[in-house]
């Protein structure tokens, strides 16, 4: 208030005059003016520890990147991008609607609100999760000086029941 000589409230008038950014983190005590912040990629801005987004405030700024994003997102994921713990707020974020939670493959996602948006989603999350652990769980078999990759599962069901 000192640097813009005068009280409080009419500090607060002039920063929305200006159309100012508050941080997402550190309960919105920085403000940056529009023309010097550059975004990345995610619309997230960084300086000295307090985080801004394009999007808004936090809640907001959950709810663009889940819906912008192919498969929905983990709380990992969000922890990345955002630079805070996501555990300590997605669970009221979910709650108030602004986006949505499901149980894919063992992992709470969040998704978008929109019922076309989260099935596509939930349909990439599902065909990204599955080629991921399908990847992981081949096995090579040397027979007849050739290897051959197999699933376990192939392998079990097509072949080789009776040597188990």
């Amino acid at each position: 208030m000192k640097l813009l000589d005068c009280d409080r409230s009419t500090a607060q008038r002039r920063l929305k005059k200006w159309k100012c950014l508050t941080s997402y983190n550190r309960n919105g005590a920085y403000c940056a003016l529009p023309d010097v912040v550059q975004f990345d990629q995610h619309g997230i801005w960084r300086c000295n520890g307090a985080f801004f987004s394009l999007y808004g405030n936090l809640s907001d700024t959950v709810a663009a990147l889940v819906n912008q994003s192919k498969t929905g997102m983990t709380v990992a994921q969000l922890t990345q991008i955002l630079r805070i713990d996501a555990n300590s707020f997605i669970w009221s974020i979910a709650q108030s609607g602004a986006v949505a939670r499901e149980k894919l493959n063992g992992r709470f996602v969040y998704l978008a609100v929109d019922e076309q948006r989260r099935e596509q989603q939930r349909k990439n999350r599902l065909g990204h999760d599955s080629s991921r652990r399908l990847l992981r769980r081949k096995h090579a078999l040397f027979i007849d000086g050739h290897v051959t990759y197999y699933t376990w599962q192939a392998w079990r069901d097509q072949t080789h029941e009776d040597w188990l």
